[in-house]
């Protein structure tokens, strides 16, 4: 009887007690599914982390990369001397310039450009810069313009100078100085990049703010497209001086430069002013090539008068008139409006 009693007891122990076993297996089940859950979202945050931190550290691609570019459409109108007249509306300008910065000490530049008289896209600037602002030197090289002249005029047409000096060639520049005192000294390709023939040097004295002197000479020019200035001889080289002053609204800059080793060793004279308005900024710049051949050759010179005014941020208008006058003395009138568009 007791012994009956003792075995219905434990059967009913046992039968009490299964559903709560099942119970506690399904909560631990639970639970490690929870847990693995739980570590994937932190192995996931971890490398989102460890991603992020990367980025800090190197520089995301927004970050050191910059896109810019200039478009500039140009509608134009010219009356020469013998009356004929000519007008268009056309791109004048297309570039796209973009910057990388590799790290603190290193950073490259490209530049494409569209060119309008050819109708071709090409790559006209592709350099690396070495050094940063803290740097004792600067070095530049790769496709760069050269640094002849120093051009710097408010018009949106060019002195001479420009039509003659805006080279760009491979070239391997060391600059270093400070605000106060700045040199660069460089070589480039002169002969068609079979070679490494032409030496410059530049030297920038700024005596005080907004007040700057500068000079500046190059050994060998003879593969500068200079053919109908020198009577087809080739010019040995070229020496420059110039000056530049800021005085609050208005800017002034001049520049004279010879070429050496021909026949006629033109000399170029180029003058600029400019006045930043609230309306716009006004300008007004003079040109002229002297060539000392007894037939004048190449004596040229140009006139730009003219205004520019931001229209939006980013975009604005140039109008000019435009006078140049050729070797004969007849005289080409421009009128020029363009829409400048930068981004």
């Amino acid at each position: 009887m007791k012994k009956t009693v003792l075995a219905s007891l434990i059967s009913a122990a046992l039968a009490t007690s299964a559903p709560a076993v099942a119970g506690v297996s399904e909560e631990l089940a639970a639970m490690k599914a929870r847990i693995a859950q739980l570590e994937s979202q932190l192995a996931a945050q971890q490398a989102t982390l460890a991603k992020q931190e990367v980025t800090d550290q190197t520089g995301g691609f927004a970050e050191n990369v910059s896109v810019s570019g200039t478009l500039e459409l140009l509608a134009t109108h010219a009356e020469a001397a013998d009356n004929n007249s000519s007008s268009d509306i056309a791109v004048d300008t297309f570039e796209l310039a973009v910057e990388a910065e590799i790290n603190d000490k290193l950073s490259i530049a490209t530049l494409i450009e569209y060119n309008g008289d050819e109708g071709d896209i090409e790559l006209s600037e592709a350099f690396a810069v070495i050094g940063n602002d803290t740097s004792p030197a600067i070095l530049t090289a790769g496709l760069a313009p050269i640094p002849v002249a120093a051009i710097n005029d408010a018009g949106w047409t060019s002195p001479l100078t420009d039509d003659f000096f805006d080279i760009t060639e491979g070239m391997a520049m060391v600059s270093f100085g400070g605000e106060t005192i700045a040199a660069d000294i460089y070589a480039f390709n002169n002969d068609d990049g079979d070679s490494i023939n032409s030496l410059g040097l530049n030297l920038s004295v700024t005596a005080t703010e907004g007040f700057t002197l500068g000079a500046g000479y190059v050994s060998d020019l003879s593969d500068a497209d200079m053919a109908d200035l020198v009577d087809g001889n080739e010019a040995d080289g070229a020496w420059r001086v110039n000056a530049m002053a800021e005085l609050g609204p208005a800017a002034f800059s001049a520049e004279y430069l010879e070429l050496d080793g021909t026949n006629t060793d033109p000399t170029f004279l180029a003058l600029n002013a400019g006045y930043k308005a609230e309306l716009a900024t006004f300008y007004l710049g003079w040109s002229e090539i002297d060539d000392t051949d007894a037939d004048g050759a190449a004596d040229a010179e140009r006139t730009v008068l003219g205004l520019e005014r931001e229209i939006s941020e980013g975009t604005s208008i140039a109008a000019e008139f435009v006078r140049d006058e050729d070797t004969e003395g007849s005289e080409t009138d421009t009128v020029n409006l363009v829409l400048i568009s930068e981004f």
